[in-house]
């Protein structure tokens, strides 16, 4: 048209920093109102931006909360890498601290409403797909750092990887889970880390030392 001006161009290290504050505000209103009561309005009202600033980015909630989700994947996967010069048992050690503290901060986090969001729509086959793919990423984390550690020749482990792996997914479910519930004072979640350090180690590297330091975390 006719004298009308172009649209000012937005830089995509612009455009990052908005996704991130309405992912920052969706976040807030997760943790807040849970799933199934959070909406779209709530989230634009959050962000303090208008519903086109919003919806020009997300298309609905889903789609927000699947992202932070990713995100929440994509830490657990970094933890789980040992990095360049760590000993195997160091990176174990590691993860499970990084672990431990999140399940102690779960109730504050968003762990109660990806249970909430999993467990209500288990039945959808979205949903489903993305119970496969949270799967898949926790396990893969987990199986990466244990088999890295055998193919290295420090762990040698007694029973398969994998079972171990799932193991280690299955305990870490149930704390975040008991911890929300119960709190992580009633559940002695320390003490259930430590046993789950010895028990890695004893798996990973029979005849071994304990692996609980005197402050009673996993090392």
């Amino acid at each position: 048209m006719k004298g009308a001006h172009p649209l000012p161009k937005v830089s995509e290290t612009r455009k990052d920093a908005v996704r991130n504050d309405i992912l920052e505000a969706a976040g807030r209103v997760f943790k807040r109102k849970g799933y199934e009561a959070a909406s779209m309005k709530d989230i634009v009202a959050e962000s303090g931006r208008s519903f086109g600033g919003v919806y020009l980015y997300y298309a609905n909630k889903e789609q927000l909360f699947l992202e932070l989700i990713g995100r929440v994947y994509r830490e657990m996967n970094e933890s789980a890498e040992g990095g360049e010069g760590t000993a195997p048992w160091e990176a174990v050690g590691r993860f499970l601290r990084d672990q431990l503290a999140r399940a102690a901060d779960a109730d504050n986090g968003l762990a109660p409403v990806l249970y909430e969001y999993l467990i209500v729509g288990r039945k959808e086959e979205r949903r489903m797909k993305l119970i496969g793919e949270r799967h898949d990423a926790v396990f893969g984390a987990i199986e990466r750092l244990l088999r890295s550690g055998a193919e290295a020749g420090t762990f040698r482990p007694t029973i398969p990887v994998e079972a171990i792996a799932l193991t280690v997914m299955s305990f870490l479910d149930g704390m975040f889970f008991e911890s929300i519930v119960s709190g992580p004072e009633r559940i002695r979640l320390d003490d259930q880390f430590r046993v789950l350090s010895d028990m890695l180690r004893s798996v990973l590297m029979p005849g071994e030392a304990s692996a609980v330091t005197e402050e009673g975390n996993p090392e």
